[in-house]
């Protein structure tokens, strides 16, 4: 399976649309819009995810990078580019109420988890 059916089939699955999908991974829905079309309209060449932004993907599936590996064919992957930058200001701009809940909702339970962690 390639990476951009596994996160259409997880999105599918999960009752989520690019953009919710994005929140939970922490990264642009139109980075998530490349990676399913397998195509960088920056460059024009196949979208090549770096390893940085699966670790994100495989995070927002709640499964580990070495368990998104196992159920994606080989795949080509990049350590030196990160993926584009967000401005959060525009971004939090364009979310809807329920998509600013979630996010408010994911980092309130990261803040949690990193004060029971000291």
């Amino acid at each position: 399976m390639t990476l951009s059916s596994f996160i259409k089939l997880y999105r599918d699955e999960h009752g989520l649309s690019q953009r919710q999908f994005a929140i939970r991974c922490g990264v642009s829905n139109g980075y998530i819009s490349m990676l399913e079309r397998e195509y960088n309209p920056s460059t024009g060449e196949p979208a090549i995810p770096s390893l940085i932004m699966l670790r994100k993907i495989a995070a927002g599936m709640g499964i580990t990078l070495d368990d998104l590996f196992a159920q994606v064919d080989d795949m080509p992957v990049t350590v030196s580019n990160p993926g584009p930058t967000v401005n959060l200001d525009a971004y939090l701009d364009t979310l809807t109420d329920d998509e600013l809940l979630v996010l408010l909702q994911r980092l309130t339970a990261k803040l949690a988890e990193k004060r029971a962690d000291k």
